[in-house]
């Protein structure tokens, strides 16, 4: 943009000094200089609404809060333990060297994690991570066991998450398996939708009152002996001012972000893929020595790729897959 922004300032200039009948043009050059210059700036953050910094390699780091969503108890256990889920995914600015949450619940990276494997891609930030790597979050190895110890990335601090190390922790299996299939009307806190097109799960506090002027639809099939049926990322539509009715309230919504995996077929190699069809969030339990739990995120009417069919369903908390691959985070804290 500032390129074709020189470009025109160049052509002004040389016109009122080529032709003596344009002079009084140059009067007018700083005008233009100057409206040229709003309309590019209107234009570069209009493109990087949702972003969380320009993209650029050495950019500044942008943390905001969300003051919006209002972080509202789960229950995670029969003995009434509660949590709260943090105000969006888990991103890492790679110059910073920083940790933030994204912005809003529906920000996620996107193919710009490619920079995790790709050193020629001009971005500052991911949000994809190995199993466990809070110490090291741009870790990219082949080898589980390079990603052995559990390092929980919530013992960092997080720029707009408080800004203190150990305020945040990783959800265990047990405690997501409670949330979706066992706590007081799971059934009815648990569906899915997409915030301005772009699908993935919803889950709903404990205490969950619906807002006026919204509805939800929730997805009654998850639990160990029905399969779902008649959902999908279309299940529930709200655009972003609509959604802020959600949050508000203390919906939350765990993007369809896709995932870094490796390509077991032919040539051996990270894929980056499935933005926008599914997900898969990490939890710190481990499964044996190379794998990990996750929770798996699917459109029913999308591609199956990651999900046992047979056990839970695409909703599964109780699945896991290798740590070499590349999910992403949503912290949470215990409740007060």
């Amino acid at each position: 943009m500032f390129q074709i922004f020189v470009v025109i300032l160049q052509r002004e200039i040389k016109l009122a000094k080529v032709n003596p009948l344009l002079t009084h043009k140059t009067n007018n050059i700083m005008k233009k200089v100057y409206f040229l210059l709003a309309a590019v700036v209107i234009a570069f953050a209009a493109c990087n609404e949702n972003s969380p910094s320009s993209g650029k390699k050495g950019s500044d780091v942008k943390a905001v809060v969300n003051e919006n969503y209002v972080a509202k108890p789960f229950t995670v256990n029969a003995q009434g333990g509660k949590i709260v889920f943090s105000q969006g995914n888990l991103q890492y600015n790679l110059s910073g060297k920083a940790f933030v949450f994204a912005a809003h619940q529906y920000d996620i990276v996107g193919n710009d994690n490619k920079a995790l494997i790709d050193a020629s891609v001009e971005t500052d930030w991911i949000d994809f991570f190995g199993y466990g790597t809070g110490d090291a979050p741009t870790k990219i190895s082949s080898e589980n066991s390079d990603y052995a110890m559990f390092n929980d990335w919530g013992e960092n601090k997080i720029l707009n998450g408080g800004n203190a190390a150990n305020v945040w922790r990783t959800i265990n299996r047990d405690e997501f398996h409670y949330i979706l299939c066992s706590r007081a009307n799971c059934e009815k806190l648990r569906g899915f939708g997409n915030i301005q097109s772009f699908g993935g799960m919803i889950l709903l506090p404990d205490n969950w009152v619906k807002p006026d002027g919204v509805d939800f639809l929730y997805d009654g099939y998850l639990n160990d002996q029905e399969q779902p049926q008649n959902t999908n990322f279309n299940t529930n539509s709200y655009t972003k001012e609509s959604w802020k009715l959600m949050e508000a309230a203390g919906a939350v919504f765990f993007p369809a972000a896709g995932h870094i995996s490796w390509q077991h077929l032919g040539l051996q190699h990270f894929y980056l893929g499935q933005v926008g069809e599914n997900a898969a969030y990490w939890t710190s339990t481990p499964e044996g020595g190379t794998s990990a739990y996750r929770v798996a995120i699917d459109d029913y009417m999308g591609k199956d790729y990651y999900y046992d069919w047979s056990h839970l369903s695409y909703l599964s908390s109780k699945r896991y897959d290798e740590r070499r691959y590349h999910f992403c985070v949503r912290l949470v804290k215990d409740a007060e």
